[in-house]
């Protein structure tokens, strides 16, 4: 039911672009209730996730 979820986070994070998918990500990683919100209902393929391991020589 809606009414019962707790709606409390501890940071909001404004728009689902590169620099938003980050920082949300990060506080999540950080244990931190964290909320993003987005005006589209999805991102653009481009700013989806890739594996690490593409990185991994970095």
């Amino acid at each position: 039911m809606v009414g019962d979820r707790d709606t409390t986070y501890q940071v909001v994070v404004v728009g689902g672009g590169p620099t938003g998918l980050i920082t949300a990500n990060l506080l999540g990683q950080e244990s931190r209730k964290t909320l993003l919100v987005e005006r589209h209902e999805t991102t653009r393929p481009q700013f989806m996730a890739k594996q690490r391991s593409a990185y991994s020589g970095l």
